[in-house]
């Protein structure tokens, strides 16, 4: 997997993933009257597995430029 790659699933799966995940949770459940608090759950649960994947991201992205460089100095 390339960096561009990386960088599209990275930035915009999970926005994606936000939409379609509740337009089905509204197709299936509806007008229940615990839509809105399944739905805010469902968005904290994903904006928590964004910062996870941006934080992770940034580390391996700081890593790589270290290993080149040992790489060509080896």
């Amino acid at each position: 997997m390339n960096d561009r790659t990386l960088f599209l699933l990275l930035y915009f799966a999970t926005p994606v993933t936000l939409v379609f995940g509740l337009l089905v949770m509204y197709l299936l459940i509806g007008d229940h009257p615990w839509f809105m608090s399944m739905a805010v759950g469902y968005t904290v649960l994903l904006a928590v597995l964004y910062v996870v994947k941006l934080s992770v991201f940034k580390k391996l992205m700081r890593k790589k430029p270290k290993a080149e460089s040992e790489a060509s100095d080896g």
